[in-house]
């Protein structure tokens, strides 16, 4: 998520000058995860699924308009489903998400900019029934991006790692899973756009190794 990665989309902030090789940055999130897939350990369980939706914020730090490192902060719900022996089971935890990652733009081509993005994600989650959910994930991502006034359309590459371990199951034949992420190829497709020098508001969409959209808002300080 956040594949946009140019340090520099946002011109000046409201404190900081432009000419200051450190920058900080707020941002307030939207994730919403309509498909994810995983493969269960066991061969019994199958159609392992999941969806969540997430709104939270952090802190980005620019160095030099090449570098970016940021954490955020997530709650949200999520859904999961699958099947054994006939049964279907489905529970909806609710919890809190941890993300932190870098970014770098390595290339840049007269409006083309070329770069790399690395980010660990752990989540984790419960119902009233005490059923458990946590989740650890990490991505590795390239992007391609061109400038067209105030607009920024970008698209990538993202290979993702992800690993579930649910808890305490109820009414169901296992009481305990751990599953993998199924599909670790994805693309990543979206947009900035920056109406002022301080502001930057980008909306992505994640294909294949799952559907997915994301919305940002980020302010430079």
């Amino acid at each position: 998520m956040g594949n946009c990665y140019d340090p520099a989309i946002i011109q000046e902030g409201i404190f900081v000058p432009d000419t200051s090789p450190v920058q900080c940055k707020i941002e307030g999130v939207f994730d919403a995860i309509f498909c994810k897939k995983y493969s269960a350990k066991s061969e019994l369980i199958n159609g392992l699924r999941s969806k969540s939706f997430a709104k939270g914020g952090g802190a980005v730090f620019s160095f030099f308009e090449r570098v970016e490192v940021y954490g955020y902060v997530f709650s949200g719900k999520n859904k999961i489903t699958m099947h054994a022996f006939s049964q279907k089971k489905s529970f909806s935890p609710k919890g809190n998400a941890y993300c932190a990652g870098g970014k770098v733009d390595l290339i840049e081509m007269k409006s083309f900019f070329l770069g790399f993005d690395v980010k660990y994600l752990f989540s984790k989650a419960h119902n009233s029934r005490k059923e458990k959910l946590k989740n650890s994930e990490w991505q590795i991502s390239s992007e391609i991006m061109y400038q067209s006034a105030s607009f920024f359309p970008y698209l990538g590459i993202t290979v993702n790692g992800a690993n579930l371990r649910l808890k305490k199951l109820q009414d169901f034949p296992f009481s305990r899973i751990e599953a993998q992420e199924k599909n670790h190829v994805g693309m990543v497709l979206g947009s900035s756009f920056s109406p002022r020098k301080k502001i930057n508001f980008t909306v992505e969409g994640r294909f294949f190794q799952e559907t997915a959209l994301s919305m940002f808002l980020q302010i430079q300080f």
